[in-house]
């Protein structure tokens, strides 16, 4: 149970840590952008290739911790097998859906699409998601 208690506690205080430095550790020129009046200023210069890199290292980074604190959480290996594959899933389509907002353009033109899917990968969301649905899923089934 303590053992339990420090994974949780270990993975939620690396999740502070990611946000709080995420200025020194991430290349991400839109988190100054998204905190101005944006919705009337261009986007600010950047080099796509490196913001693609910062995103998917703090998705999987993010993604890392917020299946150690399932796996305290639940100790089920099927929930850790469909984390992990859901965690690929969704990155891989966000950061095509955010390549292309960028690559064509249309970020800039629709900002708050560009918005949240940068959010959607910036941030530990779908563990906000998954820990109580998982835990819905136990109560209907009974094993909790």
């Amino acid at each position: 149970m303590v053992k339990k208690a420090l994974y949780i506690l270990a993975s939620i205080v690396g999740l502070i840590l990611i946000r709080a430095f995420e200025h020194s550790l991430f290349y991400d020129p839109f988190i100054q952008y998204f905190k101005m009046d944006y919705q009337f200023e261009p986007f600010p210069p950047y080099e796509l290739s490196k913001l693609l890199f910062s995103n998917v290292l703090r998705f999987s980074a993010n993604a890392l911790l917020s299946i150690v604190i399932i796996h305290a959480v639940f100790l089920k290996k099927t929930l850790n097998i469909f984390s992990i594959k859901l965690f690929g899933v969704v990155l891989l389509v966000l950061i095509l859906i955010f390549s292309a907002l960028l690559i064509s353009g249309t970020g800039e033109a629709n900002k708050l699409a560009f918005f949240y899917v940068r959010r959607f990968l910036i941030q530990p969301l779908f563990l906000f998601i998954l820990v109580p649905a998982f835990y819905y899923q136990q109560l209907t089934e009974g094993k909790t």
